[in-house]
């Protein structure tokens, strides 16, 4: 029997399978296969993760170079875009006749509710690609930098997208396939609103604040904030995975001035934040405390040097940003020798969210 087996290679971007584990396995990483790596680093379930995922995908590749013939390369990608077609290869390669509909019909109401499987599928309806993106909110920062190299390298080999430092803080890649030849956006014509995805309301709330913000800013503004009040910030509000709505305002705070455009051609700027255009509007609106956005990686923040995240200097600009948009008004804390300056002993601001990893 084995000498004639075929064997379907399956394989995920490396970021969508921690995205995924974390989701399935909330309350304590169990189950997959998860608990060796889990035990081996409990207070990184994301590098636990990556090494998981780095370990299985690197066996099934030697087995796909040992086994050439009897193997069939299936992305996760690939199957969910046009289900119907990877079917169609799966069907040829197993040398058995097709069976056109399969996407639906493997969905019907009766379902096999007990043995080992995905728990999810008993309410499923049909293969969607909504989940795929979903890693884009893991801080890739958590992954060991030569751990990050080995996954990368096995990403390139399976036409993925690398994982580097602005993943999860820039604007999302519209695909995680690598296609030199697929041709993408358009950013002016996105900028025009030609054929561009409606903005999701958490990212035009975005907008309106921001508008809103540069009002503010003055002489008052800056004896407040000093040296946080200046330089340029960039915030991206990410829209649904595959939908091409990212937007982003980049402020030049001492000229008081805003630039913004759409899709994933952002300028530089000093530093940035980052979040889903729902994870913003949650937090504009009041529904979710700043500080939970950013511990739960809903929210993130880039800067470099002494202003890195974990800096005094990352939580004062953020406690800024936090005022600019009408998140809080709290001012930063002074001393008798006047005004706080950061990194000193009384320059924590009650806005500035935890940005430390966990």
């Amino acid at each position: 029997m084995w000498p004639g087996a075929r064997f379907l290679c399956l394989y995920r971007h490396p970021m969508d399978v921690i995205g995924s584990g974390i989701e399935a396995c909330p309350w304590g990483v169990t189950g997959y296969g998860f608990e060796a790596y889990a035990a081996e680093t409990p207070a990184n379930i994301v590098a636990a993760l990556a090494r998981y995922w780095a370990d299985y995908t690197e066996a099934i590749t030697v087995a796909e170079e040992q086994f050439a013939a009897s193997c069939l390369r299936i992305r996760y990608e690939d199957l969910v875009d046009d289900p119907e077609a990877e079917a169609g290869r799966v069907f040829e390669f197993a040398g058995v006749e097709p069976v056109p509909g399969i996407a639906s019909s493997c969905l019907t109401p009766e379902r096999q509710r007990f043995g080992p499987g995905d728990y999810k599928i008993w309410n499923t309806t049909q293969v969607t690609t909504g989940s795929v993106g979903r890693g884009w909110q893991v801080p890739a920062r958590l992954i060991p930098a030569p751990l990050l190299a080995r996954v990368n390298d096995l990403a390139d080999s399976l036409g993925y997208v690398r994982v580097d430092e602005k993943w999860g803080i820039a604007s999302r890649p519209a695909d995680l396939r690598v296609h030199p030849e697929t041709p993408q956006p358009d950013p002016a014509r996105a900028e025009a609103g030609g054929g561009a995805a409606p903005m999701p309301p958490g990212a035009r709330l975005l907008g309106d604040r921001v508008q809103a913000g540069l009002a503010r800013l003055g002489k008052a503004f800056t004896r407040v904030w000093h040296s946080s009040s200046t330089g340029s910030v960039l915030l991206f509000a990410t829209g649904p995975a595959q939908a091409d709505a990212d937007a982003w305002w980049r402020l030049d705070l001492g000229a008081g001035t805003v630039t913004t455009g759409a899709v994933n051609h952002a300028p530089d700027a000093d530093w940035s934040v980052t979040g889903s255009a729902q994870a913003w509007g949650q937090v504009l609106s009041g529904d979710t405390n700043l500080g939970v956005a950013f511990r739960h990686g809903q929210l993130r923040y880039a800067g470099n040097g002494d202003a890195a995240a974990g800096s005094a200097a990352a939580d004062h600009r953020v406690a800024m940003m936090a005022d600019l948009l009408g998140i809080t008004r709290w001012q930063p804390a002074r001393t008798s020798a006047g005004p706080a300056t950061p990194g000193g002993p009384a320059t924590r601001s009650p806005a500035a969210p935890a940005l430390r990893s966990p």
